[in-house]
């Protein structure tokens, strides 16, 4: 769509599915998650900087990565579901 053909503002960060491992928790926030957690996640209101080094994630577009699946098949899965 023309919505991501070119990028919004700057700075822009590309990338939309993501994985990685939990580092912090804000301590005011219910989580189902645990700082060290493997987690996917997919951006569903477009790119939001998933090739940054760091990202907030909102917990509702996350799921765990079972210790059998590399990060890179976790970002693929995130991206299907």
């Amino acid at each position: 769509t023309r919505k991501f053909q070119v990028p919004p503002s700057f700075p822009y960060i590309p990338g939309g599915d993501c994985s990685g491992i939990v580092w912090k928790i804000p301590t005011e926030t219910e989580c189902p998650f645990q700082v060290g957690d493997r987690i996917a996640a997919r951006f569903t209101e477009g790119p939001r900087g998933a090739l940054a080094e760091y990202a907030i994630i909102d917990t509702t577009v996350c799921e765990k990565i079972p210790d059998n699946i590399s990060f890179e098949e976790g970002a693929v899965l995130a991206s299907a579901s």
